[in-house]
């Protein structure tokens, strides 16, 4: 892919600007001590959780390793080469975090002790749709799905945003599943 200049420094002048304000807010977080436990609270798990969240860490890892070597197999062998572009290895990413994810929530490994579920619905969703919009916009504008026989980097929001939609739902549907049994 050939982008203009004018991409390529508008590319680069919003990872930097990301950059700069993390830098910021971390500096900003050092001086007020307040300001730093209100946007990182301490986060705890019990010894069960912890243990459930280092599998599940282990069986994402395997399933990303997995794909990517798929992904390069099928590639070298049979000249496939969508999964190993850019699009196609967030693909495994997301692919990844949902495995993690999806066991977490299944060993109620999921929340912290802090934590609550509305507040994380509220989180998934606003990011879902965060993600979605973008996404959908491409499909829209009929933006191509393959560019040069690799998945297109305009459907990366429409897989975040799906995966987070995909997770709200999983968890969701657990939270309604153990106020059945409770019942």
């Amino acid at each position: 892919m050939n982008h203009s200049i004018s991409y390529i420094v508008g590319m680069l002048s919003g990872i930097a600007a990301v950059f700069l304000f993390v830098l910021v807010i971390r500096l900003l977080c050092r001086r007020h001590q307040s300001i730093s436990k209100i946007l990182s609270p301490e986060i705890t798990y019990d010894e069960r959780q912890i243990l459930a969240r280092g599998k599940a860490y282990q069986t994402a890892f395997i399933v990303l390793v997995g794909y990517v070597l798929a992904a390069s197999c099928l590639d070298e062998f049979f000249y496939c080469p969508q999964l190993m572009s850019f699009g196609g290895l967030w693909l495994g990413v997301c692919l990844s975090i949902l495995v993690f994810v999806c066991i977490c929530i299944r060993r109620d490994a999921y929340l912290s002790l802090q934590e609550n579920a509305k507040e994380f619905n509220i989180m998934g969703i606003v990011i879902s749709i965060l993600n979605l919009v973008p996404g959908f916009l491409s499909l829209y504008k009929k933006q191509p799905f393959l560019v040069n026989n690799s998945i297109s980097y305009h459907y990366i929001n429409l897989m975040v945003g799906i995966l987070f939609l995909l997770i709200t739902l999983l968890f969701d549907l657990k939270l309604i599943y153990d106020k059945r049994a409770e019942e």
